[in-house]
This record gives C-alpha cells, structure tokens and sequence, in this order.
C-alpha cells in the first residue's frame, strides 16, 4: 500500500477523506499553508506545516484541493517534489489523476533565464537613462549660452550608441549620430559624448583634433552593462 501526504486541509480535503477515493493509500499525514490550521486536526488526522515534507517518508503527494495549481507549483518549485510523485483530484467526476495529466506547464530553467535576461536589460536601459538624464539637468548638453546642441555624436559602442539615440528621441530633438573611436568627424556645432571604456584615449584625440574640451561630456555607459547582475 503506498504512503501518501495530503496537501490542502479544507472542505474538498474532508470531501475527498469522506468519498473513499484514497482507500487504496495509507494517509500518513495532512500538511496545509495555513499555519492556522498547525496542530489541529481534521477527520483525526494531524494538520502539520509543509516543510514538514522533507522529513518525511512517502510515495505520493495527494493536492486535498479543488484550486490545485498553485499548490502543484509549491510542491513542484518550493519542494523539489517531481511531478510524478503528485496526485490532483478531479472533484466533479470523484478520480484522482496524475499531475503530468493536468496540462499545467511550469516555470522551468530556460524561463528563469530568460526572464533574468529581460530584468537585466531593463535595469542597464533604465540606469543608462538615468546617467543621461542627469547630465541633462546639469545642462553638459548645451553650449555655452544655454542652448542645447542640434548634433549629438557618441563616440562608443553600438549598444550605448542606441542608449544615447533612445534617450534623445524622448527627451529632445538632437540628431545623434555614431562614430566608433578615432575616425570620428570634428564639428564646432557638435557635443560629443564619450560613453566607451577608452574614453581618457577618445577625448585625447579629440582635443588633439581642435575640439573643444567643452564640447566633450564623459557619460560611462560602458560600466553599467558590466556592473548590473541579477
């Protein structure tokens, strides 16, 4: 006879210890979330807590609830219990089912790095806006009567030139152009912005160039994508 835990301590897990559907399983304990419901009993059966799970000895984990999916994700990602070792009840037809019948997909490995990927991203975008943004308000994109520069040229990588390009489409009109290192064009109406690792040997060239160090703004874009870990 195999030895089952029954999680869920409510009305469908009385239902279901009424209906006789486990008489094929020896009980060995009931375990809810609730902590509530801790040292009672139900039908004369101890409610324990969950993590009582990984002491205990069984073959099967029988869901006592009509909602059964959040309870299958709990014992699935939380427990560590593989999905064969789940049962779920169909309370409308009186049948206990494997949960691998159920259709429920979990979050798996693959996902959590995705979504782990996507928070990344987000988080670099979001402090690469938030660098540029300051260097706004501290005015390094005007000129020195206090208009703000019409071109915009990164001197960086493709990432932080698409920062640098985002940023502008929202919060002004300058046209924003990229160059990568020291090939880079110099125009007395333009405000460079040096956003790559090298940008000490960028802003040499530079100035030995005949541009103005005014026009150069330093904003470290590279540092964020190396610095933000989820």
């Amino acid at each position: 006879m195999e030895k089952i835990v029954i999680y869920g301590a409510g009305n469908w897990c009385r239902l279901l210890l009424k209906q006789m559907l486990l008489k094929e399983y020896e009980i060995v304990k009931i375990v809810d979330g609730d902590k509530r419901k801790w040292n009672t009993y139900i039908e004369d059966y101890l409610i324990e807590k969950p993590e009582t799970l990984v002491d205990s000895a069984f073959d099967k984990v029988v869901i006592g609830a009509k909602a059964y999916q959040g309870i299958a994700e709990t014992l699935v990602g939380e427990f560590q219990i593989p999905q064969d070792k789940i049962l779920y009840v169909d309370f409308d037809k009186n049948r206990i089912h494997p949960l691998r019948d159920s259709g429920i997909r979990f979050r798996n490995e693959t996902d959590s790095i995705v979504e782990k990927r996507l928070f990344r991203k987000l988080a670099c975008e979001t402090i690469q806006e938030s660098l540029l943004f300051e260097c706004m308000q501290n005015g390094e994109f005007q000129d020195c009567e206090g208009r703000q520069y019409c071109n915009i040229v990164v001197i960086g990588e493709e990432e932080q030139f698409k920062a640098v390009e985002s940023f502008f489409s929202v919060y002004g009109n300058a046209s924003v152009t990229w160059n990568r290192r020291q090939d880079t064009p110099v125009f007395d109406t333009a405000k460079y912005i040096l956003a790559a690792e090298s940008y000490m040997e960028d802003l040499k060239a530079l100035t030995d160039r005949g541009v103005d160090p005014r026009q150069c703004v330093i904003v470290p874009l590279f540092d964020v994508s190396a610095t933000v870990i989820v």
